[in-house]
């Protein structure tokens, strides 16, 4: 095997992803408390940076701010998705309201992406940048991929209100 599973601390699991080559992805939470430590480090370096006069270096560390910033809120709706799929008694517009953050955040990826494009640019050769930007690729798909689970959990939802068989959904 490519990769050594042995070398996981034993509380992180590993999951096969979708449509990957990578067959290593751990699987473990950044507790919501980690995420506050790390946006307070976030604002006060941002505050910081943005007293730097404009130029690359400048724009390198604001895209740096963005994706951290970014990862805070993806953890943060992480937690807060699997907090509402412990309940059972969700109904249809929880179920949008998941969809609807879940398409905000993958326009904020998108936007990312655009922003790293365009520093990567400035420094860097256009041949180096397309692996780069398979990360960005993989994430999106991760999120298409629970938008879709969740629009599917959503329909199945509906048809048990209306009491329409859950098994054609």
């Amino acid at each position: 095997m490519a990769y050594d599973l042995s070398l996981l601390p034993e509380c992180i699991g590993y999951i096969m992803e979708r449509h990957s080559q990578h067959p290593l992805r751990p699987h473990f939470s950044i507790p919501l408390k980690t995420v506050k430590v790390i946006r307070k480090i976030v604002e006060d370096a941002e505050r910081y940076i943005m007293e730097f006069r404009e130029s690359s270096v400048r724009n390198q560390m604001i895209y740096i701010i963005e994706a951290f910033k970014l990862m805070a809120d993806k953890i943060a709706l992480s937690h807060r998705i699997l907090s509402c799929m412990k309940g059972e008694d969700l109904i249809a517009p929880d179920y949008i309201g998941i969809e609807d953050d879940l398409r905000i955040m993958i326009s904020r990826f998108t936007d990312l992406q655009l922003f790293y494009v365009e520093i990567w640019h400035e420094v860097a050769k256009r041949s180096e940048l397309y692996s780069s930007l398979t990360y960005f690729a993989n994430i999106i798909a991760r999120l298409d991929y629970l938008r879709d689970w969740i629009f599917i959990q959503r329909k199945s939802c509906e048809k048990r209100r209306d009491g329409l068989d859950v098994q054609n959904v």
